[in-house]
């Protein structure tokens, strides 16, 4: 995925220490990673936080999803949108009341389909280079 997406994980080390972090997520169940596959082959997954323990007072308990990756040949066939109706449908389960996620903005199709599945703009996050 990092070759194909370099600005989701960026190389291949941080590969490693990225599955390190979803792996001890899922053992301690603060992660959710759902996998989509296609003749036995991985083709998306997206994994969310389960923030079991708030620092401060929130008026609504809320997941957040971190990933949704389909690869490029997969898209545009449903994939994505299932991966994402399970991953609120568990959220929901879990007992969580709303949901996050964060999207590049030049990335028109993912915000299309976000928006078909109701999320709304909730803020504005800026980044620069020092």
């Amino acid at each position: 995925m990092f070759e194909i997406e370099p600005i989701t994980i960026p190389s291949e080390a941080n590969s490693s220490k990225w599955f390190d972090f979803v792996k001890d997520g899922l053992d301690k169940k603060r992660t959710l990673m759902l996998i989509a596959k296609a003749e036995k082959k991985t083709v998306g997954f997206v994994s969310a936080t389960l923030p079991r323990e708030q620092t401060f007072e929130v008026a609504q308990s809320f997941g957040v999803i971190n990933d949704l990756y389909v690869l490029p040949e997969f898209r545009r066939k449903g994939i994505g949108k299932r991966l994402l109706e399970e991953c609120m449908n568990r959220l929901r389960t879990e007992g969580f009341k709303a949901v996050r996620l964060s999207v590049l903005p030049g990335d028109e199709n993912a915000i299309r389909l976000y928006q078909k599945l109701g999320f709304r703009i909730f803020l504005h996050s800026m980044a620069r280079k020092l």
